[in-house]
């Protein structure tokens, strides 16, 4: 009878502590992306990055997490709205979103409600610039246009340079006007520098200028159709220059898509490529590709969304590490991150909220 009594207590406290468990209050991580645009591509393979990262680890403190979803539908007043409605619902802390130009204006909102959002691959330097709850767990545009710079002029040893530059987009004009002023600090010579709007199709005319200044190499920092287009067409007007772009352009499909358009192509990027020898990863890298494929089977997994499930488990290892989720608290475990593991190189956050990862 005592045994049987001894067991039935047991198995209450059992009960008792699951109960605790599961009514336990979720964390609130509220998502940001342009899932619906002109950016759903890339904004649908950063939620996958994140939704894999929570089902891996979906609670932390003995706590839920629970992930709000919000469209930004690739637009500057949607993204802004959006992280409104996630601040309203009370998330502890943002994570969102793919392209500067939509990032930067929701992380003024952010900031203002000291909301704590998390960058996980937008390099525009201003995203974090002055603001004490945004994070950027990437490199900045101010590290990537120096390793630009550096290549093309120490490596390549290229001396004049043209530009191309998608003229309202935050992300294209910030890599241009930053590799200009380094290249030219340098000691190169910036030839001419074209400006073309998203809408353009036919760039033979801006070309033919890039052609005509008789540059040594073209700077081309843009997004991946418009880059490709535009890449197309130059070698298509017998451009023979080497061309230089940014880590937007990176694509595990480039290859297949510009064909021998691709030779003469130099990328700066995050240093995780999924067709990259498996002898060359790290093992945070193998392990985000087994349980990527695991989920999402045969679906290559761009750079971005790995960077997306970077910043997920970041924000875990901040949380943690203040054994809290308070808005305040995860603030400071950012600003602590210290050579996190991650898929995309160790994560540490600088005095300037950005993670001095590798650049390759």
């Amino acid at each position: 009878m005592k045994k049987f009594a001894s067991l039935l207590v047991a198995f209450a406290t059992l009960v008792f502590l699951a109960t605790q468990v599961f009514a336990a209050e979720p964390i609130k991580i509220g998502v940001f992306q342009p899932l619906t645009g002109a950016f759903s591509g890339a904004g649908n393979m950063q939620l996958r990055g994140i939704k894999l990262a929570h089902k891996l680890k979906g609670s932390v403190l003995g706590q839920p997490i629970e992930l709000v979803v919000e469209d930004n539908k690739s637009n500057n007043d949607d993204a802004r709205n959006a992280v409104y409605q996630l601040a309203s619902k009370e998330v502890n802390a943002i994570i969102g979103s793919y392209n500067s130009t939509l990032t930067f204006p929701a992380s003024i909102v952010t900031e203002l409600l000291q909301v704590p959002l998390i960058v996980p691959s937008c390099t525009h330097p201003i995203i974090t610039q002055d603001k004490r709850t945004v994070f950027r767990t990437c490199f900045s545009d101010t590290e990537q246009s120096k390793a630009a710079v550096d290549y093309v002029y120490n490596v390549m040893k290229k001396r004049k340079a043209a530009l191309m530059v998608n003229i309202v987009d935050e992300y294209a004009t910030s890599l241009g006007f930053l590799f200009n002023a380094g290249f030219v600090s340098e000691g190169g010579e910036i030839v001419t520098t074209v400006a073309f709007a998203p809408s353009d199709k036919d760039f033979t005319q801006k070309l033919k200028y890039v052609i005509d200044s008789k540059p040594d190499v073209l700077y081309l920092p843009t997004h991946y159709n418009l880059g490709v287009n535009i890449i197309k067409q130059a070698r298509r007007l017998g451009a023979k220059f080497p061309i230089v772009c940014a880590d937007a352009m990176f694509s595990s499909t480039i290859q297949k898509d510009l064909g021998a358009d691709a030779e003469g192509l130099t990328l700066t990027t995050m240093s995780f490529m999924a067709d990259a020898p498996v002898s060359q990863m790290t093992k945070e890298q193998k392990e985000f590709l087994e349980q990527w494929k695991k989920e999402y089977g045969d679906l290559v997994p761009s750079t971005s969304a790995a960077c997306a499930y970077d910043a997920y488990m970041a924000l875990m290892a901040a949380i943690e590490s203040r054994k809290s989720a308070s808005r305040g608290d995860i603030v400071a475990g950012m600003e602590d991150l210290s050579n996190l593991p991650s898929v995309t190189g160790p994560i540490t956050i600088n005095s300037d909220h950005n993670s001095n990862s590798p650049i390759i």
